[in-house]
C-alpha cells in the first residue's frame, strides 16, 4: 500500500498528525465539510434529523454548506431549499425546526459537535462542568486544572477554539452567543 500525498478529493497537500495522515482544507474540501457536518448533526451532537448525507452533498452542490456553521444559517435560503430534489415545504419546515432547536444544544454537547479529534462525550462533559461557556474555555491557561485522565486533550480543545485553533469554526461565535 502506498499512502497518497494528496487529497483524493481536492487535491491539498496532505499533512501527517501522530498517527494519521489529514487533508488540512477543512473549510475547502467536499469530503470534509459533508463529513464533519455528519458529525456534527449526529444524535450524540446537535441531533439534527433529516440531515443526512444526501441532504449535505445537495446543499454543498448548491453552496449553501461551507461549513459546520453554515446550517445554522439555512434558514435565510429557506425558498431555495424548498427547490432542492425530493424536498418540499413541510420537508424543509421540518429540518428548519430540528435546526432551531439545535440553537438550545447543551454545551457538552456543542463541544462534540466541533469535531474536534479525541474530544468525545466523556471529554466534552468534563471540559463544560469545568469551563461552562465558550469563553471561558477560550480564556483557560494552562494553569488552570482539569480533572480526569485526558486533560491534555482539554487543551487541544481551547486551541481549536480560539481564534488561531487550526480547526476553529467560522460563525462559531454567532452559534455561542445564541445559546448564551
Amino acid at each position: 500500500f502506498a499512502m497518497p500525498s494528496r487529497c483524493p478529493d481536492c487535491d491539498t497537500d496532505l499533512v501527517h498528525e501522530g498517527k494519521f495522515w489529514l487533508c488540512p482544507n477543512v473549510h475547502g474540501c467536499r469530503t470534509q465539510v459533508i463529513g464533519r457536518t455528519l458529525m456534527a448533526t449526529r444524535r450524540e451532537a446537535l441531533d439534527i434529523e433529516g440531515l443526512g448525507e444526501k441532504l449535505a452533498e445537495q446543499l454543498y452542490q448548491a453552496r449553501h454548506l461551507r461549513s459546520v456553521a453554515d446550517v445554522f444559517h439555512l434558514d435565510a435560503a429557506r425558498a431555495e431549499l424548498i427547490e432542492l430534489e425530493r424536498w418540499g415545504e413541510k420537508s424543509v419546515a421540518n429540518l428548519l425546526a430540528q435546526i432551531e432547536r439545535a440553537r438550545r444544544t447543551p454545551f457538552e454537547r456543542f463541544l462534540v459537535a466541533l469535531g474536534i479529534p479525541e474530544v468525545g462525550g466523556a471529554t466534552a462533559r468534563t471540559l463544560a462542568r469545568h469551563f461552562p461557556t465558550l469563553e471561558s474555555l477560550r480564556s483557560a491557561d494552562l494553569d488552570d486544572s482539569i480533572p480526569g485522565p485526558k486533560h491534555p486533550l482539554g487543551w487541544r480543545a481551547r486551541d481549536d477554539v480560539t481564534d488561531d485553533g487550526r480547526r476553529c469554526l467560522p460563525r462559531v461565535d454567532e452559534k455561542c452567543q445564541e445559546q448564551e
